[in-house]
This record gives C-alpha cells, sequence and structure tokens, in this order.
C-alpha cells in the first residue's frame, strides 16, 4: 500500500511512522518542498525573521526541510555555526534520516522520538519554531488544540517567529490537486479543513501578540513575528 492510502489514525504514533517513516512518502515529500508555495514562505519568513538561535522544529521528519532552509537562509546571512536545532518526531525511521542529513549539514542538533503534546518544552526558550505540515495530524484525535498550541508559545522567547505550513489540496498521479485537505475524521476531501485549522492557528497567535501574514494557496502559511 503506497503511503498516501494509508491514513494518521488515533494510534497517532504507529500511524504516523506507518505512513511518514518510508521512502514511498519521502519521494513525494521532495516534490511537495519544490512547490511555489512552499518555497515563497521560506524565502518570505527569512526575509523578515530575526536570526534565530534556537530553532523548534516539530514534525521534522527526515530534516529535507532543514536542507532547504540552510540554502535558502545562508544568501540572507544566516549564520548556521551559532543556531541550534531541536527537532521533534513520531518516525524513528525518519529521525535516523534527518540525524544523517543534519550531520552532512553541519547542523548543530538534538533530535527526539516524542510527540510534541508530551515532549517538556523549557519556557521562554526558542527563537523559531517552524512547523512544515505536520501541526494539523496532531491537532486530530481528542487532543486540546488550543492548549497544546499555546504551549508552545509559552516555550517560546518575546521576540520569536513561527513558521507554518499546512497542505490545502490532495497528491494524485504526482500532482496536487487543490480543492481540500484531506480529513480523517470525514473519510474524505474536505474544502475547509486548511482554512479552518489556519484560522484557529492565527486567532491564537493573535491573542499572544504575534503579527502574521497567510500565504499560498495549495500550502497555506502562516508567518509570524512577535518583537
Amino acid at each position: 500500500m503506497k503511503w498516501i492510502d494509508k491514513h494518521v489514525n488515533a494510534n497517532l504514533t504507529e500511524s504516523y511512522n506507518n505512513k511518514y517513516g518510508n521512502s514511498d512518502y519521502w519521494q513525494y515529500q521532495r516534490l511537495m518542498f519544490e512547490h511555489q508555495d512552499i518555497l515563497n514562505a521560506f524565502n518570505h519568513f527569512i526575509k523578515i525573521v530575526e536570526v534565530p538561535i534556537e530553532i523548534l522544529d516539530i514534525g521534522i521528519n527526515n530534516a529535507l526541510e532543514i536542507e532547504i532552509l540552510k540554502k535558502i537562509s545562508q544568501l540572507k546571512d544566516w549564520d548556521w555555526n551559532s543556531i541550534n536545532l531541536t527537532g521533534l518526531d513520531l518516525s524513528q525511521n525518519a529521525l535516523n534520516i534527518a540525524e544523517n542529513r543534519l550531520s552532512e549539514l553541519s547542523v548543530h542538533f538534538k533530535l527526539f522520538n516524542e510527540d510534541v503534546v508530551e515532549y517538556d518544552l523549557q519556557s521562554n526558550y526558542y527563537d523559531t519554531c517552524l512547523a512544515i505540515t505536520s501541526l494539523q495530524s496532531a491537532s486530530i484525535y481528542g487532543k486540546d488544540y488550543e492548549s497544546y498550541f499555546q504551549k508552545i508559545i509559552n516555550s517560546m522567547k518575546k521576540t520569536s517567529s513561527f513558521l507554518i505550513i499546512v497542505p490545502d489540496c490532495s497528491f494524485e498521479n504526482g500532482f496536487f490537486i487543490d480543492g481540500g485537505a484531506y480529513n480523517v475524521n470525514l473519510n474524505r476531501q474536505d474544502k475547509l479543513f486548511a482554512e479552518q485549522f489556519i484560522n484557529r492557528s492565527y486567532h491564537i497567535l493573535n491573542k499572544n501578540n504575534y503579527e502574521f501574514e497567510i500565504l499560498g494557496n495549495t500550502f497555506k502559511s502562516i508567518v509570524a513575528t512577535r518583537k
């Protein structure tokens, strides 16, 4: 069974690893990260945020996003020798790939095979949080999204930033098809899923004094900063 036919369910760790911790997904992932919506989000994010010292990456998977982020950010004078990365993911298979990739990239990193809902986040610690197509998976099954997103915000410094990306598409025959993200609760495409998730996220960010912009169509992004 291909990754596209597998769905995250209430057994989050097992189903997430089964869907996203394999080479079948990683081939798609490369296509996803070459999509213009995602490249635009990365470029805009790097353009407006202050250079971070501590980065939290939720759902880092195999760290492809860090490879791309580092490549783009070097054009904006980010000094990765001074940056520390903390990466969380439910798939140990993916983290094994991430460890090799980050070592090759000479990034200072710590990786944890944990759910952000359970992970003990240090308060007032991180400068930047990346959540690239990850938060919506953890928010589906009986978890209080507002509470655990607030927990993430509490781990951020007063001056900090977020980049959150949510798919608003399906992937069929090698193409991204706009018109809604897959909602496992409904077992079908849901045209409102991504928009509603983005709305929930930016209301929480707004309550915590972040300024934000919403970008993209096929992949919707929130770029948020607090100064």
